[in-house]
């Protein structure tokens, strides 16, 4: 590939379309008005929470999502100019996001940014990594983490069963470290 790249580029004829002069709209992600949300007003449903966690990125924050839930829901966040998003999508290896958390704080001290390192991650994953905390820890740095509640291990439960009790984990609901 590395002597095909070249050559195939030279003969490619640069793109004259009319799609690239279309203006793009930015995006936008707006709360729920009351009434709209079909879960209520006293579940913090995914209508509700991306479009109210993205008031909350800043410029050069690295945003951090597991695999799952937090993938697909940060999706609908816009973030903001400098800010990185740091995702895997392709394996689906729950677990993975807290030690790229650590490893993402760490490349951002190294880089100087002036951002946070935002993590999003379900319980079930947390519940796999979550020893990395303590590197986090060892090397001074505070990641931001947002654990969604999910009851243990969702996906397992769709793939293997509903009541499967191997799925449900201690409840991580009031953990605060600071």
């Amino acid at each position: 590939m590395k002597h095909l790249l070249p050559k195939l580029t030279a003969r490619l004829h640069p793109l004259d379309s009319p799609a690239s002069a279309t203006s793009v709209p930015a995006f936008r992600a707006t709360l729920p008005k009351a009434g709209e949300d079909p879960l209520g007003e006293e579940i913090i449903s995914h209508l509700y929470f991306w479009p109210r966690v993205a008031q909350f990125i800043r410029p050069e924050d690295v945003v951090v999502t597991e695999t799952g839930t937090s993938s697909f829901g940060a999706l609908e966040m816009p973030l903001p100019a400098q800010s990185i998003y740091v995702s895997q999508i392709l394996w689906g290896s729950i677990g993975w996001a807290t030690g790229a958390t650590v490893g993402a704080a760490l490349a951002a001290r190294e880089r100087r940014l002036k951002g946070r390192t935002v993590l999003f991650t379900g319980d079930g994953s947390l519940q796999l990594t979550v020893q990395e905390l303590s590197t986090a820890m060892r090397h001074g740095l505070s990641p931001i983490l947002f654990v969604l509640n999910n009851k243990g291990y969702t996906i397992e439960r769709h793939l293997h069963g509903k009541d499967r009790h191997y799925n449900d984990i201690v409840d991580w609901y009031g953990f605060v470290a600071i």
